[in-house]
């Protein structure tokens, strides 16, 4: 519920929205189901075995090649 609301209030397509979060669970699984882009950052080594893509250490790698 909280992804279709944060959609909802965006008043943006799904796919035109990038959700970052910490946990793959909780945030990575829901926004890919909800239609979103997601990028899980490595805020603990417990992800680093899971995503070998659309996966970042520091939020200044999303800058990196602009």
């Amino acid at each position: 519920v909280p992804f279709k609301k944060c959609i909802k209030n965006l008043g943006l397509n799904p796919e035109n929205i990038l959700y970052i979060g910490d946990d793959y669970e909780k945030d990575y699984i829901p926004a890919k189901n909800n239609g979103m882009n997601a990028i899980l950052i490595k805020r603990k080594e417990k992800h680093s075995n899971i995503l070998k893509d659309n996966y970042i250490s520091d939020l200044r790698e999303l800058f990196s090649n602009w």
